[in-house]
């Protein structure tokens, strides 16, 4: 089950939707190239090494998205991610980012009063929606 988060800044307008978690039998017909659109072109490159090298079975990939802030400025990010195994014991999990801090984000705690408005730059959202989704 996932679920939809509305957000406002308090300052700007700006509105920020965060989407979390994934419908567990949600499997598109071409997996490898669903998922492959969603990463990053390193991530892309990444997968495309391991390939080289190892079999990976696309079924059995683990999929989710989940809301990420980065631990240093507090920018959002609804991030998508997919993990898998591969070889003897070898994983593959993409990581999430800030584009400004260029440092790994975390799960998304803080309150959302805290967190920064990446339209202009001030902390301080308010949560306008929630729902969940199938």
């Amino acid at each position: 089950m996932g679920r939809l988060i509305s957000l406002e800044c308090v300052h700007c307008g700006h509105k920020k939707g965060l989407a979390g978690g994934i419908n567990p039998h949600f499997k598109p017909l071409n997996i490898r190239l669903w998922a492959l659109r969603q990463l990053t072109k390193a991530e892309n490159r990444e997968i495309e090494s391991i390939e080289k090298q190892y079999t990976v079975n696309w079924d059995a990939i683990g999929h989710t998205k989940s809301n990420k802030e980065c631990p240093k400025c507090k920018k959002l990010y609804s991030f998508f991610e997919i993990y898998f195994k591969y070889g003897e014991n070898l994983e593959f999990n993409c990581h999430c980012k800030c584009t400004d801090c260029d440092v790994a984000c975390v799960e998304w705690t803080s309150p959302a009063s805290e967190c920064r408005c990446e339209a202009c730059g001030k902390v301080g959202f308010k949560q306008t929606g929630f729902r969940w989704t199938d």
